[in-house]
């Protein structure tokens, strides 16, 4: 329940939200990337989802 009721941020019981730590290294490389315009090459899947949450990441993965 992890003190939301069960229930997803935005209050609606039928969201599946899920809690995402993110690694204090990856969120720099992805604010330096987006800052300067660049893509992120990577294999880590964590930066695909960072980029589905934030628009002007953008990220190639290998």
């Amino acid at each position: 329940m992890g003190g939301y009721g069960g229930r997803g941020l935005g209050g609606d019981p039928g969201e599946s939200w899920r809690r995402r730590t993110i690694k204090l290294t990856d969120s720099l490389i992805a604010a330096t990337a987006i800052e300067h315009g660049l893509a992120v090459v990577t294999q880590d899947e964590d930066y695909d989802q960072m980029a589905r949450m934030h628009a002007p990441l953008r990220v190639l993965s290998v």
